[in-house]
């Protein structure tokens, strides 16, 4: 019978072609698009971390929302200690962020000075291969501030010019400080580039009269999925302080950015069922006419003693075969597919025009590739071949259900 059934699906080669094709060509692009769905939501989780400064980060309460520079956390780095000792968490990075203005001779503009590690910033993002011109910072200076280019340019300074912080302290009070511009560096990102000065820690807390404060601890962990456990455990060590606290986990210091990924995903189910009622229509409507142009084959079949059920199964296994080549030339354009968006990619920066925003985060690497899941790859597959499958019920009934008199009689 299986032979039988192999030579009925070719009698009609190009039905047969059409059809094969219509399944490939969309459980293939259903793959890729599930491939680049998952790599670009990895992408803007990696991306939203970075912007963030950590899979979980720590500061004054009412920092987040109010980014002043007089909310800090006195004895910060006994904090960090307490933090890095947590079971999860891999590192702990030490900043001290000022809001303040700028002012050169040229001028002033508003600008946010970070007091930064280089080398513990480099873990969540690193501005060492962005330095444009000049360096970084030296034992010999005790105030380096390494600026955007889009800032300096604004305070018209270069390499060597002094420039004025102005802002406020912890205690609420104005305080200046002094500090020598010894590089420019360029991010491409113009909000950071326009606004950002970096800066030692200890030159950042000399500005401010601050002793062991600190803004904020960007917290990394070995597995972002444990940030909400590693976040109780990070506030109940941190209950006994006299200072009140804020401990947030990524998604809740950038909650639209989980929100698009979310719909991201929801998306990609709608367009998987999408694709499986097209292929179902086509494949119920495909089987039922070649029923129907059968007729008279399958009541002879069934008048020589097949018997309507062995007609049944007769379609049914026709359906199977089918099911079985176009899914195996689907799975292979999909992977194919894969393949060439692992070396290839998609450059999506070259689409939007320049530098991609998603919902306030920036997106630094715009290239999106693929990322290979096993597991719902296997899914995507064999719910296309169940679609088949089912597809096939009503014709197959409808072949079950002929009266072979009438059928040879009315299709003479």
């Amino acid at each position: 019978m299986g032979i039988l059934a192999w030579r009925n699906l070719w009698r009609n080669r190009g039905r047969t072609l059409i059809v094969v094709s219509a399944i490939a060509l969309s459980l293939g692009l259903m793959l890729v698009s599930y491939g680049m769905t998952l790599d670009r939501n990895v992408k803007m989780m990696q991306a939203a971390v970075r912007s963030a400064g950590g899979n979980v980060l720590v500061h004054a309460d009412g920092y987040w929302d109010a980014r002043t520079s007089d909310l800090q956390m006195p004895g910060g780095d006994a904090i960090a200690d307490r933090v890095a000792a947590i079971p999860g968490v891999s590192g702990v990075i030490r900043r001290v962020i000022i809001s303040g203005l700028l002012t050169s001779t040229h001028g002033g503009e508003g600008a946010q000075i970070m007091g930064v590690d280089l080398e513990g910033e480099a873990q969540v993002y690193d501005f060492r291969p962005r330095l444009v011109t000049g360096q970084f910072f030296t034992a010999d200076d005790e105030t380096p501030l390494v600026l955007g280019d889009g800032l300096a340019e604004l305070l018209d300074v270069e390499v060597g010019d002094r420039v004025v912080l102005t802002a406020t302290g912890p205690d609420g009070e104005v305080a200046r400080a002094l500090f020598h511009v010894t590089g420019t560096l360029h991010t491409g990102v113009s909000m950071i580039d326009d606004s950002l000065g970096l800066t030692t820690v200890g030159a950042a807390r000399a500005a401010l009269a601050m002793d062991t404060h600190l803004t904020q601890i960007g917290v990394l962990l070995t597995d972002d999925d444990r940030r909400d456990e590693v976040d109780r455990a990070i506030a109940a060590a941190l209950d006994d302080l006299p200072a009140q606290v804020e401990v947030l986990t990524w998604d809740e210091a950038i909650p639209d950015l989980l929100g698009f990924v979310e719909i991201d995903e929801k998306f990609a189910v709608v367009y998987t069922v999408v694709i499986g009622l097209v292929v179902a229509f086509g494949i119920a409507n495909t089987l039922l006419m070649m029923v129907m142009e059968r007729i008279r084959e399958l009541g002879m079949l069934n008048a020589i003693g097949m018997g309507p059920r062995r007609v049944a199964i007769l379609v049914l296994l026709e359906t199977v075969l089918l099911a079985v080549v176009a899914v195996t030339v689907g799975f292979a354009l999909g992977f194919a597919g894969h393949l060439a968006l692992v070396h290839w990619g998609l450059d999506l920066s070259k689409l939007s025009g320049g530098e991609m925003d998603i919902a306030g985060v920036s997106m630094n690497d715009t290239i999106i590739r693929s990322q290979f899941d096993a597991l719902r790859w296997g899914a995507a597959t064999g719910v296309v071949v169940l679609v088949i499958l089912a597809s096939s019920l009503y014709p197959a009934w409808r072949a079950m259900r002929l009266d072979p008199v009438e059928a040879m009689r009315t299709y003479e």
